[in-house]
């Protein structure tokens, strides 16, 4: 993935969290390898995205566009459901 894009915010930027000792950090990617006919979760704690300079907060039951960019498959359209905090989906849905 080489970037993504919301029109909900200035920057959608992605981040990998990594452990310095005890102490966690997260550190902006500039592309995440996806190894062919692999995946890659998106998820609190690893690999996220960051939405900053929201145009407006983010409430629960929103549901928000996002464009995700690929070396190969260009442009997917995606819609996120805003979730409580440490919420998670009812249903398994992956992309």
């Amino acid at each position: 993935m080489l970037g993504a894009s919301s029109p909900w915010a200035d920057h959608v930027t992605l981040h990998a969290s990594v452990r310095d000792g005890n102490i966690a950090r997260m550190r902006e990617l500039a592309a995440l390898p996806i190894p062919a006919g692999g995946q890659v979760t998106l998820e609190p704690g690893v690999y996220h995205l960051m939405f900053t300079q929201l145009y407006t907060p983010l409430v629960v039951g929103d549901i928000v566009p996002l464009t995700l960019v690929f070396e190969r498959a260009g442009r997917i359209e995606v819609m996120l459901r805003v979730l409580p905090l440490g919420g998670r989906p009812a249903d398994d849905h992956r992309h």
